[in-house]
């Protein structure tokens, strides 16, 4: 099983080869994503993106925030997001983590996302085959996260990205995600 948990996450992380493609999918799940952002947050007026191919917002190049939520009453939720395409191994196994960029370079310390990321959340879903839906997917509340993990009531494993790629990577299951992080979840939650 401790093996499952190692190589789970670096298959999905290392699966997409070409950035484009990247985008593309990303592009098709996103309406999917927004579904599940309108029903959990009923009263969202607009979705609004910080892509990466454009001039890089400030919110996503110095906090790690992909997402702005906006509300009725004019309030905003921030939020990353990560979809995982479809592996067949992943899903035979029912591989469901969370990962977060630790190093975009380790050896020169160059800091990821796990040290700058100021999302209010953090939405990680699993593409099905189709990409017509999310097999499995989790909204956590990141503040709550942080917390937890700075009192180190979270195990969190490192894996690190085969050459040419450099950076790393802090992963947990689902299931290391107590009834107080998590928001909503395709399993109902905790």
């Amino acid at each position: 099983m401790k093996l499952d948990l190692i190589i789970g996450p670096f298959l999905g992380m290392m699966s997409m080869s070409d950035g484009k493609e990247r985008f593309y999918f990303n592009e098709r799940m996103r309406p999917i994503a927004d579904d599940i952002y309108r029903a959990v947050f009923p009263n969202i007026v607009s979705i609004t993106r910080f892509d990466k191919d454009a001039e890089r917002h400030i919110l996503d190049f110095n906090y790690a925030i992909d997402v702005e939520l906006k509300l009725v009453n004019g309030m905003v939720i921030t939020g990353q997001e990560k979809f995982r395409e479809y592996s067949e191994w992943m899903e035979e196994k029912q591989i469901s983590d969370v990962t977060v960029e630790y190093y975009n370079d380790p050896y020169l310390k160059i800091e990821g996302d796990w040290f700058n990321m100021a999302a209010q959340i953090y939405f990680v879903g699993f593409a099905s085959m189709d990409e017509k839906k999310f097999t499995r997917w989790i909204l956590l509340d990141w503040i709550r996260v942080v917390v937890q993990a700075n009192l180190t009531l979270i195990k969190w494993g490192m894996i690190q990205n085969r050459p040419p790629a450099k950076a790393n990577a802090k992963y947990a299951p689902f299931s290391s995600f107590d009834k107080y992080c998590v928001i909503a979840s395709s399993d109902g939650g905790r």
